[in-house]
C-alpha cells in the first residue's frame, strides 16, 4: 500500500496515515483504500449543486447518444426555472424539507411540477451510484404526497409507422357525401 509521495506528504502525516492504514488492515481486516477514495467522493460532493449533478449527467448520456438534443437543454433549464434557489444548492444540504417545501409553494411558472421531479429522482439515482449522497428525497416525495410519475414524451413516430398509419386512416375514412359530386374527369376537388 502506498501512502504518497515523500516530497507532497509531510513526515508526520505519512506516519498517522500509515497508523491508520495498519489499524484498518490488523484490527478490522479491511482495505483501507476504499475509504480512501469514499472520503474524496465525499469531498466533490460537497461542492456539487443539483445542477451541477445535471450538467454531468447530460454530459454522460450525450456521449451514449443516449439523450436527444431537446432534453439536454431541457434538464438545466427546466431546474434552473422550476425549482429556483433549490438547483443551486448543494445536493448534500438538501433536506426532504427542502423538497416538500419546493412541491406546496405554489408554482409562478406555468408548467407542472411533475416534470423537474422526474429529472430530480434520476439525478439523485446518478449521485446515489456515484455515492454521493445516500437517500433520494425527491423520490421519498413523490411516494409521500402520491404524485404520478408522468412519462417521458415520445415526440416522433418511425417512418414505417406514420405510412401505416396514414394507410390505415384512409382506409377506414368514409368519404363526405357532399364530396362525391366532385369525383370524375372535369371535377376538381
Amino acid at each position: 500500500i502506498s501512502i504518497g509521495e515523500c516530497g507532497i506528504i509531510k513526515e508526520e502525516e505519512a506516519r498517522e496515515k500509515a497508523k491508520k492504514y495498519l489499524h484498518s488492515i490488523k484490527v478490522l481486516g479491511v482495505d483501507p483504500r476504499p475509504n480512501e477514495r469514499l472520503e474524496i467522493q465525499k469531498k466533490e460532493a460537497e461542492k456539487l449543486s443539483l445542477l451541477d449533478l445535471a450538467k454531468d449527467y447530460v454530459k454522460l448520456r450525450s456521449m451514449d447518444n443516449g439523450m436527444a438534443e431537446a432534453t439536454q437543454i431541457d434538464y438545466p433549464k427546466r431546474l434552473r426555472n422550476q425549482m429556483g434557489d433549490l438547483a443551486h444548492k448543494k445536493i448534500q444540504d438538501i433536506t426532504a424539507t427542502d423538497w416538500k417545501n419546493w412541491w406546496l409553494t405554489p408554482s409562478t411558472t406555468l408548467p407542472s411540477k411533475k416534470t423537474p421531479l422526474r429529472y430530480a429522482i434520476t439525478l439523485y439515482n446518478q449521485a446515489i451510484a456515484l455515492e454521493y449522497i445516500t437517500t433520494n428525497h425527491p423520490a421519498n416525495l413523490r411516494k409521500r404526497m402520491k404524485v404520478v410519475a408522468t412519462q417521458p414524451k415520445q415526440s416522433r413516430l418511425h417512418p414505417y409507422q406514420l405510412t401505416r398509419f396514414i394507410s390505415k386512416m384512409t382506409e377506414l375514412s368514409q368519404v363526405h357525401p357532399k364530396m362525391t359530386d366532385f369525383r370524375g374527369e372535369h371535377k376538381r376537388w
